[in-house]
């Protein structure tokens, strides 16, 4: 899901101008490369949809991380060493504590799982939905600044695009020096506000 539009971007780039199409279609293609880079470097699901998990168990585990937070509802929880998952390997919502209460997407479970050999791999199914926005303009709304953040880094890589890979460029008009960078220090400044943490 893109994290901002090419509307604001193309403001900020050349503002008052009508942009014409191969703008556009370049400036869509930019936010979606910078969208999906700040959603890895966030480390969690951006797009608020339904979403089937299945989660590692290790001796004694009681904390998970759901990918995709804030969690909004959990449809139903699942724990079987066998990932067979029938009706009867279904927890209840006494077995863990409400994931839709807390904004960090972790799970918590009341029950210690003690798996043979202590590990279970995809033993823990979790049928949820969550993410931190629905749609572009959802996810505008309710973080204006990740959407602003992403505006800049776009502007700049729209503004640095003919230099991709030139360390330093002399001609008549003078010289320019570009410095490698990732994030722009503001812009990763928001994102690691935003950013999952280790549990």
């Amino acid at each position: 899901m893109d994290l901002t539009t090419t509307t604001r971007v193309g403001t900020l780039v050349n503002p008052g101008e009508t942009a014409p199409a191969a703008f556009t279609t370049l400036l869509g293609q930019i936010i979606t490369g910078v969208s999906e880079a700040a959603g890895r470097y966030l480390g969690r699901e951006v797009q608020s949809t339904s979403r089937t998990v299945y989660l590692d168990v290790e001796d004694g585990q009681r904390v998970f991380r759901l990918a995709a937070f804030p969690v909004t509802t959990v449809t139903s929880i699942s724990y079987d060493p066998e990932q067979a998952f029938g009706a009867e390997t279904a927890l209840t919502s006494d077995d863990y504590y409400n994931p839709t209460l807390g904004t960090n997407g972790v799970l918590k479970v009341k029950t210690t799982f003690f798996p043979l050999g202590g590990f279970a791999p995809s033993a823990l199914k979790v049928v949820y939905t969550g993410g931190m926005a629905t749609t572009t303009a959802n996810f505008i709304s309710a973080y204006p600044d990740v959407s602003y953040a992403i505006d800049l880094q776009c502007s700049h890589v729209w503004h640095t695009r003919n230099f991709v890979g030139t360390v330093s460029s002399s001609g008549d008009a003078g010289s320019i020096s570009l410095q490698a960078v990732d994030w722009l220090p503001e812009v990763k400044a928001v994102l690691d506000r935003y950013r999952v943490r280790a549990i």
